[in-house]
This record gives structure tokens, sequence and C-alpha cells, in this order.
């Protein structure tokens, strides 16, 4: 409790402007609370899902990772760019802001949210799920770092799970992140900025649904979207990954005749939820053997008996 209680103390000084009057409220500390268990929990989804990643054997080459992991690896080196520059200038709150931030929005809200299905259900040594657990073991150990001068017992924790062995004594003791150029990709971001301006819309639209109480979750909607032609090569390249980004069970796609808003339509998926991924597909029954789950599913269990 005391450690605890000395990161959120540490956390109000960070998050505060110097430059002007300091306040300091219940109201105040409540939402500190709040945005410190936002970032702690990020934490501990990243370590669950590195339980059987060895970063020595299990690692993918960047030129080898799944796309969206690549984006969400560029957006990390806009967080350390802006948290660096931001320390430079002695201006810790614009570090706790970027870091709140990027902890809320892009990884729970977002990455996170939309790669779990792959870091559940996918085979254990796939490209796709090992592509997903690199970025993860890298935003782990490089949000440990940046979060170490304010949230340090937080941080310690974290890094002696994180680094095990090769912890290399406490975390106040490494280097501090660099921007690596590797991963930067301006055009990729553009890329994402546009299907997940789409993804809002299509959220809206499901959300509207569940209101009505004509669907329970995501999981159990078709989408119909029919989008413009300024649109069609970003999206009809990335058609497999739509169901995973919208967090729906299917995605049917059409290009409109010509320009004009993004139209969404959402329906109640075909066939029957799968006991593992909690798709609704229409392969779910279909096998004597396992028929709770999906034909998606089936591969992955089949393959793990004959291990």
């Amino acid at each position: 409790c005391d450690r605890l209680g000395a990161d959120i103390l540490r956390l109000w000084v960070a998050a505060a402007d110097y430059t002007v009057d300091i306040p300091a409220s219940q109201e105040i500390f409540d939402r500190l609370v709040e945005a410190y268990r936002r970032i702690r929990n990020t934490l501990r989804f990243l370590l669950g899902n590195l339980y059987d990643f060895d970063p020595d054997a299990n690692a993918v080459e960047s030129g080898a990772m799944e796309e969206f992991d690549l984006w969400i690896m560029s957006r990390l080196q806009g967080l350390v760019e802006r948290c660096t520059r931001a320390l430079d200038a002695y201006q810790l709150h614009i570090v706790y802001h970027a870091l709140h931030n990027f902890c809320a929005v892009d990884l729970s809200a977002l990455y996170l949210d939309i790669r779990k299905d792959c870091l559940y259900t996918f085979a254990p040594d796939s490209t796709a799920r090992r592509s997903a657990q690199t970025a993860v073991y890298h935003l782990l150990h490089t949000i440990i770092r940046i979060m170490a001068p304010v949230l340090c017992h937080t941080s310690e924790e974290a890094w002696r799970l994180a680094a095990g062995d090769d912890a290399g004594g406490s975390v106040q003791l490494q280097a501090w992140p660099e921007v690596d150029d590797r991963w930067r990709n301006a055009a990729l971001e553009g890329v994402y900025g546009a299907l997940m301006d789409v993804r809002d819309t299509v959220t809206k639209a499901l959300e509207e649904k569940r209101a009505a109480k004509e669907l329970g979750t995501s999981l159990e909607a078709m989408v119909k979207l029919a989008i413009p032609p300024s649109l069609a090569d970003i999206f009809k390249a990335r058609e497999e990954l739509l169901p995973a980004l919208f967090i729906v069970s299917k995605v049917e796609l059409e290009i409109l005749a010509g320009e004009g808003r993004v139209q969404v339509e959402v329906e109640r998926a075909p066939g029957e939820k799968c006991a593992r991924c909690w798709n609704y597909r229409p392969s779910v029954g279909q096998n004597e053997s396992h028929p709770e789950i999906c034909d998606r599913c089936l591969s992955v269990v089949e393959e793990a008996r004959e291990l």
C-alpha cells in the first residue's frame, strides 16, 4: 500500500504543470488512481501474453512481421520521441499524458483489443501470433523504461517479471529507450489512420444495435461495408483483417460507384458461436469430434493433439 501510494504521489507531481499553481483535490487523485490502474493493467496484459515467448527463439524479424504489428511499432517510436523531447525540456506532465494516452487509446482501445483474438486463439507457434508477441515484447520493455522515472515501484516490479534472469539489476540502471528508425513508417500510419476512421463509424453502428438489444456482443454481428473508390485499395488489400479490426465475425465489402460517405449495415452473423474463439461461423457443428468449435479453431486443436 505504501509503495502504491508513493507511485500515485509521484504521478500527481509528474502530471502537474509546474509553471502554474498546482491543484490538489480528491477528484484529481481519483482520476490519477484510475490512470495508474490503466497503465498497470496494460502492463499486466502485455506480461500475461509473453508467458511462452522467448525473444531469442521466437521473435519475428521486422520484415516478416504482420502489418498491424508494424503499425503499433511505428506508433511506439512516436511515443518514445515525444517523451524524450518532453523530458529534455523538463515537461514531465507531457510524458504522463503521452504515456497514459498511448496505454488507454493506442493499446487498450485499439491494438490489444483487436489483437487478443490472435494472441488467444491462433496456434502457439504461428507466424501471426509470434509476430504479435514480438510487438508486445518491445511494447512492454519500452513502456517500463519510460515510466521508470515516475512510477518507480511499479516499473521495478514489472521489469523483474519482464526481464527475469536477464533483468541486469534495477530498471533504473537500464538505458533510456531510443527512437529506432527501422520501425518508423509514416505511410503505414496514414493507412491505418484511414482504417481506424472507418472503424469508428462501424463501432457507432454496432453500439446502436446493442443499445436496441438487437445484439449482445460485437462478435454476434456481420458488417456490410460500402466504401468510396478512394479507399478501395486500402480496404481490398486488408479485407481478411477487417473482421478482427472491427471485432465482428464477418465483413462483406463493397465498393461504391462514386465518392460518398462510408455506408455501414449491421446484421446478425450466420452460424453458431464457437466455444473457443467466440466467433459465429457456419462451420460450427460440422465436425463430429468437435461440434462446438469452428473450422479455424479445429485446425489449431488438431495440430496441438499431434504434438
